[in-house]
């Protein structure tokens, strides 16, 4: 899109967010809550990474002792908080700043965060695609800036793109924020993060798993803090109750979960979220927010109906931002002639077809590297070789520093425990490849013992007879610290990424023929008949798709090798083989050609089948433009402009065409904006896109939609302040005319009113009348009290908490009540969740729309994004 080719640090503009929230809801969702304010509306403050020390500690009055803890700025505050608080920080910066950097050679000095570090950007994640990489119509905006604008959020982006490193940038840019400093930081680390003003925020950086247990989350969050920060030096002890409150009057802790994905079961991944919301949620003043970071996760898995979690996905490098991450990179390895080095280095990049696997950080790092160590030799093609030339280079120098064998003083101390604990000593340094790849073989399928634990179950890591458990334990652990594979923090190691574990794994998986054959059985040869009498149909394999994209990248290194089977599956798998096979290679691995072949044939049988779902046939035309341009632009063309296909699918197919051929994109959606259908929230869509764009199709439908009396109120209203939002003074006063207009629902111009104090009108005295009429209806009161909450009268809640527990009220009443309580952070929420008629929660507004405007579909947007789609 237009905003990808902006210069790196520009902050683009474009498409406002398209969202399908209360100002787009379908008829059945009128009873539905409003969603919470934007981060700019009244009454929310904009929260701020920055440790302004004289605000956390009550002002340049604030009586107490000073004490100074290394993070570059005086800590005023009374009793020994401070010095805890301060020494926290500074352990908590020392760790982010000196954790190993992910991709980087044992001989190369890690840089500082600021010698290399490229802001990425981050959009709106709103819409199912129809096979993009990302979501429509959002601008791109930096990630940053997207982080400091408060409210919970889950940061969705793809293997190695950098969301680790963003976490780590904020935590970072804390200490340092206001000054110079410990000995070996700097302004310019701080730099790196625009920290903006507001509310004070606290980071706490751990991994998604650490937090798995039956301990309150505040007892996990202390424990798991002290054992991470042990390798940043934190001295003082941490008491056991330093995250159950607020880390200083004003403040709150902002805890960034790293790697949601990586808690393998789907229900404890769920049971975390719900933990982590009940935590922010419990006070009207919350005490925490949490930002996590994940993988693509399929469907609405995360959703928690009630609670606003906002999705952002962090956006790949574009052209000029791989470029000037090269130059930065090559500078710090001292490659002579930087800038024309790296015009040469993009010319590799290209010459080996890895302009796409270029554009995540992790792999353009690396890829800097094996270029800088021979640039005489040309870049491998595809990921898995990529990883392969890559940790075949670590290993190496790892040898050649010693690293990879016995010291005499070690080698002593074994000699003198006699010849067979020498034996078994050198039997695990031999086989110290393969005792790694069994290590991330285990934990990528759940095993979450200690690594030592794992390794001593393995035939070449076995304890010789007579040697104390401890000593070769200790033993296992230097083997595992020397390898270069691994870093080691609360007493365990770790991968230093999670490709990293699955190329390992891929490697290790394949290594040996028997496990290969069945590997390859389970992933690409799982045909089952559904009926006895059935067709026999394709199963897709319950695995990574990254680890998936590996194993087939590394087959060609044996034989015999996956040609034949991946063959077979494109030829039998239908639309789910040939989508699954794209993500192989949307994952940066080359498919063989007679396969790549049929993988497009299906595919575009897959677009002209009609009796496939409208969705499925705008998925496989999104496919077949990866591999064939010019073929899948057409396609996307002919639905877009095809009247027989469901208006919302249009739109979307519409919004992916403009990826590719803006014009043609823009055209689908002025003639969906001029046919006239009762699909008003489409139609709002369109419009609101459209007028975006300043193409005057999309103001004269919003301008129709607003006048249409057989449209949906919402839908109306929608198309109204898509108007007023351009400060329309009309749009104003056609609102203002809702209000108004005793012919509309109560419910309907309570929420017109909410629309307009949005708009900077004050209409909570209309609100306030709603809430005190007894003659109104229970829904619509508690619509004006929750309205009133967010604008900041939190004395409101009390009017849904007597909603909630009017037992002559429907069940309906009585959940939509609490659900709007959880949503406004209301501890009472929890209390009061009863339901008498069904045991299922109410459905979010968004999932609501989903499942009206699209129907069955749900379970195949679901499917596709497993694939890494």
């Amino acid at each position: 899109m237009a905003e990808d080719a902006a210069p790196e640090e520009q902050r683009t503009g474009g498409v406002p967010t398209v969202s399908t929230t209360t100002e787009g809801r379908a008829r059945s969702c009128r009873a539905e809550a409003a969603v919470p304010p934007s981060p700019t509306q009244p009454g929310r403050e904009t929260p701020c990474f920055t440790l302004h020390v004289q605000n956390v500690f009550g002002g340049a009055g604030a009586q107490g002792t000073t004490v100074e803890q290394n993070i570059g700025v005086p800590v005023t505050a009374a009793g020994d908080g401070a010095a805890v608080l301060a020494d926290y920080l500074a352990a908590a910066r020392r760790a982010a700043r000196d954790r190993p950097y992910a991709g980087v050679l044992p001989d190369v000095t890690p840089p500082a965060m600021a010698e290399v570090y490229v802001h990425q950007r981050m959009k709106p994640q709103h819409l199912p695609t129809v096979g993009s990489r990302q979501s429509i119509e959002s601008a791109a905006v930096p990630a940053e800036e997207v982080l400091g604008q408060g409210g919970n959020c889950l940061i969705i982006g793809a293997p190695g793109c950098g969301k680790s490193s963003l976490l780590r940038t904020l935590v970072a840019a804390v200490a340092t924020s206001h000054g110079e400093g410990e000995a070996g930081g700097s302004r310019a680390e701080a730099e790196t993060v625009p920290l903006a003003k507001g509310t004070v925020e606290l980071p706490v950086l751990v991994p998604a798993v650490d937090l798995l247990g039956d301990e309150p989350l505040p007892t996990l969050l202390t424990r798991r803090v002290k054992a991470l920060l042990k390798g940043g030096g934190l001295r003082q002890e941490v008491p056991a109750d330093f995250f159950r409150t607020e880390p200083v009057p004003g403040a709150r802790w902002l805890l960034l979960v790293d790697g949601l994905d990586e808690v393998a079961d789907v229900e404890a991944r769920r049971t975390l979220v719900r933990e982590l919301l009940a935590l922010t949620e419990q006070t009207s003043t919350p005490r925490y927010r949490f930002v996590a970071t994940s993988r693509p996760l399929p469907g609405t898995e995360v959703d928690i109906p009630g609670h606003a979690v906002s999705r952002f996905e962090l956006q790949p490098f574009d052209p000029g931002q791989v470029s000037l991450f090269a130059d930065r990179w090559l500078r710090v390895l001292g490659v002579p002639q930087a800038t024309e080095q790296t015009a040469s280095f993009m010319a590799a990049v290209r010459r080996a077809g890895l302009e796409d696997v270029v554009r995540t950080p992790l792999m353009a790092t690396m890829l800097c590297q094996l270029y800088a160590a021979d640039t005489g030799d040309e870049l491998p093609a595809g990921r898995a070789m990529v990883f392969a030339r890559f940790v075949d280079l670590l290993r190496q120098r790892h040898v050649g520093r010693g690293d990879g064998t016995l010291d005499a003083q070690t080698r002593r101390a074994w000699e003198n425990r006699g010849p067979a604990a020498m034996a078994a000593v050198e039997r695990t340094v031999t086989h110290v490849s393969d005792l790694i790849g069994h290590l991330a073989s285990a934990r990528l399928r759940g095993d979450a013992r200690a690594a030592v634990s794992v390794l001593t179950g393995h035939p070449a890591a076995a304890a010789p007879q007579g040697i104390p458990r401890d000593m070769w334990a200790g033993f296992l652990a230097d083997v595992l610290r020397r390898s270069g594979l691994l870093v080691e923090h609360g007493g365990d190691f770790d991968f230093w990424h999670r490709t990293l574990l699955e190329f390992l794994a891929a490697e290790h998986d394949t290594a040996d023929a028997e496990r290969r054959e069945a590997l390859y059985a389970d992933l690409f040869c799982c045909f089952r008949r559904v009926r006895p009498w059935s067709r026999r149909t394709w199963s897709p394999p319950d695995a990574e798709a990254s680890y998936v994209s590996f194993v087939v990248g590394l087959s060609a290194c044996h034989e015999p090798g996956l040609d034949s089977t991946l063959l077979r599956l494109a030829e039998n798998g239908g639309l789910l083989g040939a989508a699954f096979l794209s993500g192989v290679a949307r994952y940066g691995e080359r498919l063989p050609a007679p396969v790549e072949r049929v993988v497009v044939h299906q595919l575009q049988l897959a677009v002209g089948n009609r009796r496939l779902t409208d969705y499925s046939r705008s998925v496989a035309a999104g496919l077949v433009t990866d591999f064939d341009h010019a073929s899948g632009t057409e396609h996307l063309r002919a639905l877009a402009f095809d009247r027989e296909i469901a208006p919302l699918i249009r739109f979307l197919t519409a919004a992916e065409l403009r990826r590719w051929h803006a014009d043609d994109g823009l055209l689908a959606l002025v003639q969906l904006a001029s046919e006239r259908h009762d699909h008003y929230v489409v139609r709002a869509l369109t419009g609101r896109v459209l007028a975006a764009l300043g193409h005057p199709a999309g103001v004269v439908l919003l301008d129709e939609l607003a006048e249409e009396d057989d449209a949906d109120f919402f839908d109306r209203l929608h198309a109204i302040r898509a108007r007023s939002s351009q400060d329309d003074r009309e749009a104003i006063e056609m609102m203002m005319a809702f209000v108004a207009d005793s012919d509309h629902s109560l419910f309907e111009r309570t929420t017109a009113a909410s629309a307009l104090i949005e708009a900077g009108h004050d209409y909570r005295g209309f609100l306030v009348d709603v809430v005190e009429d007894e003659e109104a209806d229970s829904l619509t009161r508690g619509n004006a009290a929750a309205e009133l909450y967010r604008f900041g009268d939190h004395g409101m809640a009390d009017v849904l908490v007597d909603i909630a527990l009017d037992s002559r009220g429907s069940a309906v009443e009585r959940r939509w009540a609490v659900e709007r309580l959880a949503a406004l952070g209301d501890p009472r929420s929890t209390e009061l969740y009863v339901d008498s008629d069904s045991s299922e929660p109410v459905p979010s507004v968004e999932q609501t729309v989903w499942q009206i405007l699209l129907g069955e579909t749900m379970e195949e947007v679901a499917r596709f994004q497993r694939f890494g789609l």
